[in-house]
């Protein structure tokens, strides 16, 4: 099994796996521990109370027009 311990990293894995719903942290648990990732609970929990990510942030930015 695979250890996540980064609450950001945590936060985005839960989203791509739950499709958005509000998790309890027993729920989150469950779910990670289906696809063979374990966390610590207090991880689990700042992970849970963290904004939910702007899928557009993660997109690098478009390089404008060159200016020479």
């Amino acid at each position: 099994m695979r250890r996540i311990d980064d609450p950001i990293a945590l936060r985005d894995c839960l989203a791509r796996l739950s499709d958005g719903a509000n998790l309890t942290v027993a729920q989150a648990r469950l779910l990670l521990a289906s696809k063979g990732l374990r966390a610590r609970q207090k991880v689990v929990e700042a992970a849970l109370k963290l904004p939910a990510a702007d899928p557009k942030a993660s997109l690098a930015p478009s390089p404008g027009p060159d200016p020479a």
